[in-house]
């Protein structure tokens, strides 16, 4: 991992993204990134795909993509189009109409898949792209190889136990 500066704070994670096990999570969404077939680009599905991939995954628990996959197969189309009635989206823009819904629904998907890979980009699993990089194929393939530090075994089980508390 790169630090932007020498104050910086190194972080596993973002508030985005609480996990009980996150490296396990974490090869989950690797996977996922690992499927994608188009490029990562605002201007394409690909951001809106990878969050739909998450929200299928069980990985979280969010009622957004099903009240978008409700509304898109025209299951209670009006009781969800009145949820949202009247949400700020886009800085100023305001949810008015079944079209306006539609484009916040997507605008909000390819937000939260940028969301979800960003902690992945600031600790060196995937580029700027989301191409994963070899510690990311690494990780995900687990073929992890002991450092020289971790074959002299110098921690204690206790420090072992410690420092998976602190990591996970």
């Amino acid at each position: 991992m790169k630090l932007q500066n020498k104050d910086s704070v190194m972080n596993l994670g973002d508030t985005s993204f609480r996990r009980k096990n996150l490296l396990d999570d974490y090869k989950v969404i690797l996977q996922g990134i690992t499927e994608q077939l188009e490029e990562w680009n605002i201007n394409n599905s690909s951001q809106m795909t990878f969050y739909q991939y998450v929200a299928k995954s069980g990985l979280i628990n969010d009622t957004f993509y099903g009240d978008y996959y409700s509304f898109i197969s025209d299951k209670f189309k009006e009781s969800i189009f009145e949820k949202y009635k009247d949400k700020r989206y886009k800085k100023n823009k305001i949810v008015k109409d079944y079209k306006s819904l539609l484009e916040c629904f997507v605008l909000e998907q390819k937000k939260r898949g940028r969301t979800y890979t960003n902690a992945l980009v600031k600790i060196g699993l995937v580029d700027e792209k989301r191409k994963i990089t070899a510690v990311g194929e690494s990780l995900l393939d687990g073929d992890t190889k002991q450092d020289d530090i971790e074959k002299m075994n110098i921690l204690k089980n206790l420090n072992k136990s410690m420092i998976k508390l602190v990591l996970s």
